[in-house]
């Protein structure tokens, strides 16, 4: 639809020469300044409008200042006014007077048209068609690119004043081929004009913007023209920063310098900004030396809900948080442009570009500035498997409607995998090329340390047997850039490729998550309590990753006894959970907020029910279906844990066992335990670590009783976490209490000091948001309405698709979303207010 309804992401440029469905009018080519009359013709041919019987126009004018749909009457106006003559197969509509017809102002300057052409029930109708005026279509012009232009956007060096983009665009698989390529930004109102058309290169198009100011901010997007008619109107695939509809909300909080998105845009555009002034990294980043990759403690990170202000710039005040904490390496969730504001980040659709939402390119180069400061590595999550609709590589092949045209994506009906997630990667030769920059990109760009590729099992071409190599070529251009980058999978195959690949120099992630689990609640007798999986080089064994239920919600569920009535008993476990973890062999990883026995459920409800079951490796057995809460739970200073006893207790103990392994005897920890014993069916685990004056003995109890146990053999050891000055003997029998931890060490070390209380009042960032406005919808699955209950104005709604279609549906003031004219589905539907936003997921029938 138009502005006064949801906008169309696909138009249709007019003056085509295809069979499609076109638009002429008399004159031909409509002047600048024009008033006379106006004959638009309409030919329907391959539209749903081809078999009605009347035909209406939505139109309205494009004009300099305010971009497309001005002087548009209200959507679905049926007045005579708007209605089209048939004229053999085509319709006719007469405007006998340009500004009369529209009402517009006569000192309004008036550059082009703009038509959706519908039926009297508005359940048929087209796509937007554009006529800007003064504009007749040419050839492009066959030049070769300047020397070292490939594909993307390209800085001049020696003139900052200059920018170079180039656009590949290969035939589709049916031969579809791109005819013309043209600029749209605000010099030419986002309209075709020639001076602004690309020159052509074989399957290249690019352009050189000339005359621009160094320091400052430009928006453009790619126009093309398809030789069977078709016309997108998208961003470059290379672009490092974005702008979208949404930025107003979130990311404009974030970064109040960002450029107002221009009014004749469509979906994401593309920023660029000669003469940009470089970051200026520290010693600490030029100089960083990465930890041992068998020697990880690496702390999952969602930027969004780990603090009240959302922010990149949050977390970096918070680092010392971290560091006190003990990891050596910060892994975070994706932060590549995804659909939305609030999000994991697992649609992305722009590798080269980060989020918005969570703040600016300088605030991500300033965390990972001080993250490095403080010697911890920082990891992305990065999303190779899939992308969504808005990915200018689907956009430019027709949208997810026609990937089986597109030379990129796998087609949805023939997928070589299980893991149906938006639109499917086919790993082919330029796809790799382009990934592969991308990696390279956020390496000498951001200075990450390294990346976690999700669901890897999935990068594949139309087939999977191929795919360790592909993963292989993959880190091989990592390691060409960073040769020693952290390269981790989530890899769910178990026919011997997670060995291979782990033999090549690559990590994959190991699923322990239901034997913590099981040890957190108290349940250790059963063979799910098994820690042996968690104790092997090569592999990231985690007590809790974003996939899985929360360990202590377990234990707050289904405890043992007082383990599930007594929060103190409870959160008093978490050391020796996350010491049994941590003190493992090869690296590790916990999730946000583990360090403090978070146990609220990563599901919507606090039941823990998702509502269905999938197979979920590695227990080959049915499993709950992961709850992925995006929406969040209460953070732990709105629920007062950064001065809680016993939170806080438990954050400092698991601070000064994980500084034990990275900072005080990092060395120590390097090769494999000496000894362990971790198997099901006792209350107690341990693990040994070093010979002579290095030995390291840690033991917990998993158990609801006390238990006797006797101090290794061989030398005598002092208690770390009493911190005590004395020896005890080697071979002394003592007790350690349920839920306990017990370090001994054979040398002595200081015992750090770990805060026990922190104030984050001040953090940096947008306003504190703990009191969200409270909303909820219903009914959730619908055929006509949904009802938005909200304390606070509703500012928009927005209606998003899996496929990343957004649409614009009507709502009242009391909060009334009109669902009926949309596809049976799910959607998101997002809701905005005047400071926040929030998604709900609705089913349509």
């Amino acid at each position: 639809h138009s502005s006064n309804a949801s906008r169309s992401w696909l138009t249709f440029l007019c003056h085509t020469c295809s069979a499609m469905a076109q638009v002429t009018t008399e004159p031909a080519v409509i002047p600048l300044g024009y008033k006379g009359k106006v004959v638009v013709t309409f030919n329907p041919a391959g539209t749903d409008m081809a078999s009605q019987t009347t035909c209406y126009a939505h139109t309205g004018v494009i004009t300099t200042e305010k971009g497309t749909w001005i002087c548009a009457p209200d959507w679905g106006t049926n007045t005579d006014k708007y209605k089209l003559t048939k004229s053999g197969s085509n319709w006719v509509l007469t405007i006998d007077d340009i500004y009369e017809y529209y009402a517009c102002a006569k000192n309004m300057e008036i550059t082009g048209l703009c038509f959706v052409f519908r039926n009297q029930a508005k359940t048929k109708q087209t796509e937007d068609f554009l006529i800007p005026f003064g504009f007749e279509e040419k050839e492009p012009v066959n030049q070769a690119r300047p020397a070292g232009v490939t594909e993307g956007i390209f800085y001049d060096a020696n003139d900052p004043t200059k920018v170079t983009v180039s656009l590949y665009a290969a035939p589709s698989k049916s031969g579809v081929t791109t005819k013309n390529v043209y600029i749209y930004c605000d010099a030419n109102y986002w309209t075709p004009s020639n001076k602004y058309q690309c020159k052509k290169d074989g399957n290249y198009f690019w352009y050189t913007f000339t005359g621009l100011t160094p320091g400052k901010e430009y928006a453009f997007q790619y126009a093309i023209k398809k030789s069977n008619g078709a016309f997108v109107q998208m961003s470059d695939p290379y672009s490092t920063k974005l702008l979208h509809e949404n930025d107003q909300w979130e990311p404009k909080a974030q970064d109040p310098t960002l450029m107002p998105y221009p009014k004749g845009a469509v979906g994401y555009v593309t920023v660029i900004q000669p003469g940009k002034k470089a970051f200026a990294w520290s010693n600490a980043t030029t100089n960083f030396k990465r930890p041992d990759k068998n020697n990880l403690v690496i702390y999952e990170l969602w930027v969004h809900a780990f603090s009240p202000k959302r922010s990149f710039k949050a977390v970096t005040e918070r680092l010392d948080y971290l560091q006190n904490l003990g990891v050596n390496a910060i892994e975070f969730m994706p932060l590549c442009e995804f659909e939305g504001n609030l999000s994991w980040g697992y649609n992305p659709n722009h590798y080269f570009a980060i989020d918005k939402a969570y703040g600016s390119e300088a605030d991500f180069k300033t965390l990972v500035d001080e993250c490095h400061k403080r010697g911890i590595a920082v990891i992305v999550d990065m999303v190779l498997n899939h992308v969504t609709g808005n990915s200018p590589h689907v956009k430019l092949y027709g949208g997810p409607e026609k990937l089986s045209d597109n030379p990129y994506f796998n087609d949805k009906q023939h997928l070589p995998h299980s893991d149906d997630f938006f639109e499917d990667w086919s790993h082919v030769n330029y796809v790799k090329s382009y990934i592969s920059k991308a990696l390279v990109h956020w390496l000498k760009e951001y200075k990450v340390d390294g990346f976690r590729l999700d669901l890897s099992h999935g990068i594949c071409t139309t087939t999977c047997s191929g795919r360790t190599g592909i993963l292989e070529y993959y880190y091989n251009e990592v390691k060409k850039a960073a040769s020693d980058a952290y390269f981790i999978l989530e890899h769910w195959d178990f026919s011997g490729e997670r060995e291979y690949l782990v033999s090549k120099g690559m990590m994959c992630w190991e699923n322990t998550n239901e034997a913590y689990q099981e040890v957190a609640l108290g349940a250790y007798s059963g063979g799910k309590s098994d820690l042996n999986a968690a104790n092997k080089d090569g592999f990231v064994s985690y007590t809790l990753s974003h996939d899985e239920q929360r360990p202590f919600w377990k234990a707050k569920t289904y405890g043992v006894g007082t383990i599930k009535t007594n929060e103190a008993t409870r959160v008093a476990r978490v050391p020796a959970v996350m010491a049994m973890c941590a003190m493992l062999n090869g690296p590790q990883m916990i999730y946000q907020f583990e360090e403090l026995g978070y146990d609220y459920s990563f599901c919507s409800n606090e039941a823990g029910t998702a509502g269905n079951t999938i197979d979920k490796a590695p227990f080959g057995q049915k499993q709950e279906q992961p709850c992925h809460d995006t929406e969040g739970k209460p953070i732990p200073e709105s629920l007062g844990w950064y001065t809680n006893s016993n939170r806080m207790s438990a954050y400092q103990k698991v601070g000064q066992i994980l500084q034990l392994r990275t900072k005080l005897a990092p060395s120590t920890f390097t090769g494999n335990p000496t000894s362990s014993d971790l198997g099901y069916g006792r209350a107690l685990r341990s693990v040994i670590w070093g010979t002579g004056n290095s030995r390291i003995f840690v033991l917990a109890n998993f158990g609801t009783a006390s238990q006797s146990y006797t101090l290794p053999t061989g030398n005598n050891w002092y208690d770390y976490l009493a911190g005590s000055p004395s020896q005890l003997n080697g071979g002394k029998s003592m007790s350690i209490a349920a839920g306990d931890v017990k370090v001994f060490t054979a040398t002595k070390y200081t015992l750090p000091q770990v805060p026990t209380k922190y104030d984050f009042s001040s953090a940096v960032g947008v306003e504190d948001l703990q009191d969200e406005p409270k909303a909820s919808i219903y009914p959730t699955i619908t055929s006509s309405f949904v009802t938005i209950d909200a304390e606070e104005e509703i500012s928009d709604v927005q209606l998003m698709a899996l496929s990343g279609q957004t649409y614009a549906p009507a709502y009242t003031a009391e909060g009334l979303v009109n669902l009926q004219d949309y596809d049976a589905g799910m959607y998101l539907l997002i809701v905005r207010f005047q400071t926040y936003e929030r998604a709900f997921k609705v089913i349509v029938e």
